[in-house]
């Protein structure tokens, strides 16, 4: 982060509270993770570092929004159906949450994502990059 100071730096993918505190300590500014794991999300709070969870069912995601969650990672998005199972999950829920698609989104499908827009997170995918 100090060679792009004006960056915005995230850190994924964040699996344990050792790995979330380095990212912190090494300037991320927000944190993405493949699950949705309680300790880590209750670390992150501690921290002061917003994370993004990963989910990929309606019980998961449940766990996100109780916890206070209104942005996820839904992930693998190929394996678990796509923008159909995406808008599936956003029903029940009331569009309290955004997603971000990843895990088998490629340049074959990106337009299907794109072009749905319904639920993903704001600007669509174009403002996120994961590197």
């Amino acid at each position: 982060r100090r060679e792009v100071p004006d960056a915005i730096v995230g850190a994924g993918t964040l699996l344990t509270v050792e790995q979330l505190k380095a990212a912190r300590e090494a300037g991320a500014v927000f944190g993405v993770a493949p699950g949705f794991d309680p300790a880590v999300m209750a670390a992150a709070r501690e921290e002061g570092l917003p994370m993004c969870p990963g989910i990929a069912t309606a019980s998961e995601l449940s766990q996100a929004l109780t916890a206070g969650i209104k942005l996820v990672k839904f992930f693998p998005a190929g394996v678990y159906g796509g923008m159909k199972a995406v808008k599936a999950l956003a029903g029940p829920f009331g569009g309290n949450v955004k997603f971000i698609p990843t895990g088998g989104v490629s340049q074959d499908n990106l337009e299907e994502y794109i072009s749905s827009g319904a639920s993903l997170a704001p600007n669509g995918l174009s403002g996120v990059v994961m590197i």
